[in-house]
């Protein structure tokens, strides 16, 4: 059967299409919307096992990917960090969706990693909470902002303004900038409590408790490293973990020279933030090999360039945690380099 290559250049409402056959002769190509029957009439009706489709990873491309994967025969998505699309400088979405139609028929397509369906939903209420804690903290520091600016000062006894009493204490100083702040936090907690509900409940949390038990990961930091993981399997060592987590340095090598630089930027923020939030929480501990191993980097390098290596170690950790289905026990697991 005749094979098509389908290049898919995705916008947020319009996505440039090109088909090409097995002797690379253009088909067809067009602008079309970003829904599943514009798709459909541009695959003019080929059957399934003859069409081939690749597309670049981006915000917006899981709800298609579903839809690609029941109508064609092969799927493939592309990493864009390392799939080059073209040499000549020029960059347009016409030419973008041919160069990775033509990819796709050499075989040379660098893909991303697709979660499975249930994995990217649990992925999904993860980013969804961190992104209210980010709209509660960016609201409270508007109130301390409100504050400063008409010089109020509040009351000693309040370490946190943001308890019941403190609140209590905002409300009554008649400021409409700060009851509304208030209302909006009231509103991101409402929906930070049902996130984390609805996380509970999910498929990692033989995992989860795992992960626990190493010292610095809690009930919010585990989910998190778990959604961006899903697989452990998929990093065939504990460097390709910590690569895939940014907290490597890249590394320049010519001739005799071999230099590192800062961390890798292409990686999983998520993750790199989420393993940084561990790092600090070992750092409350009083004791351990963890706390042992900041405080001698931190004698030659810079705080944060300590608590990076710090969360470097923690994540090179939890590779063979996972891995081994193993706990955490101090000292007891191997740490790598």
């Amino acid at each position: 059967m005749k094979q098509y290559y389908v290049g898919l250049d995705l916008g947020t409402k319009w996505t440039y299409a090109t088909m090409i056959d097995e002797e690379k002769h253009v088909i067809r190509e067009a602008k079309i919307p970003c829904e599943e029957i514009a798709v459909e009439r541009f695959f003019g009706g080929r059957p399934k096992e003859c069409l081939n489709v690749v597309m670049e990873a981006c915000g917006i491309w899981y709800n298609l990917y579903d839809y690609l994967v029941e109508r064609c025969g092969v799927v493939k998505v592309s990493n864009p960090t390392q799939t080059k699309l073209n040499s000549s400088g020029k960059k347009t979405d016409k030419l973008d969706s041919k160069r990775l139609a033509e990819l796709l028929k050499a075989d040379m397509i660098n893909e991303s990693y697709v979660p499975p369906k249930d994995a990217r939903d649990y992925r999904s209420k993860i980013r969804h909470r961190q992104s209210m804690v980010t709209i509660s903290t960016e609201l409270k520091n508007m109130i301390y902002a409100v504050l400063r600016g008409k010089n109020i000062k509040h009351p000693d006894e309040f370490k946190d303004i943001f308890t019941k009493r403190g609140v209590r204490w905002l409300k009554t100083l008649g400021v409409s900038e700060i009851e509304d702040c208030l209302e909006l936090i009231d509103a991101a907690n409402t929906q930070i409590e049902n996130a984390e509900h609805a996380i509970s409940v999910n498929v990692y949390k033989k995992e989860i408790e795992l992960l626990k038990t190493m010292s610095g990961v809690g009930d919010v930091t585990a989910p998190v490293i778990m959604s961006e993981i899903v697989d452990i399997k998929r990093f065939e060592s504990p460097k390709a973990l910590c690569k895939y987590a940014g907290l490597v340095p890249k590394v320049m090598q010519s001739g005799d020279s071999d230099r590192r630089g800062r961390l890798v930027k292409q990686s999983s923020k998520i993750l790199r933030t989420a393993l940084i939030q561990c790092a600090h929480g070992v750092l409350k501990k009083k004791e351990g090999k963890l706390k042992k191993f900041f405080l001698k980097m931190y004698k030659r390098k810079k705080y944060n360039t300590a608590v990076a290596a710090l969360a470097h170690k923690m994540l090179y950790i939890m590779w063979f945690m996972l891995t081994n289905n193993e706990e955490f026990h101090d000292g007891g697991i191997p740490v790598g380099e």
